[in-house]
């Protein structure tokens, strides 16, 4: 956790962005929506809503808009079900 903290301070919130939104690895958080649907699916919501907040800050890093849209409409996905 503090590697990720000094991160933030040295580079900003955009650029010290890792994960699956940020590498716009889309097959990845259909896979982490459909277990969490499985097995906690109490949590969609929060995952849901972090998906959305980190894809803004990927788009600003250039995050490729059909495949933000690829994940918001993975996320959205899960609501629906």
């Amino acid at each position: 956790m503090c590697t990720t903290v000094e991160n933030i301070e040295r580079l900003g919130a955009v650029q010290a962005l890792t994960g699956p939104v940020a590498r716009g690895d889309v097959e990845t958080v259909r896979r982490h929506v459909a277990a969490l649907a499985e097995r906690l699916p109490q949590l969609l919501g929060l995952y849901r809503e972090i998906a959305r907040q980190t894809v803004a800050l990927a788009e600003r890093r250039g995050l490729d808009v059909a495949v933000a849209r690829a994940i918001l409409a993975a996320v959205q996905a899960a609501q629906e079900s």
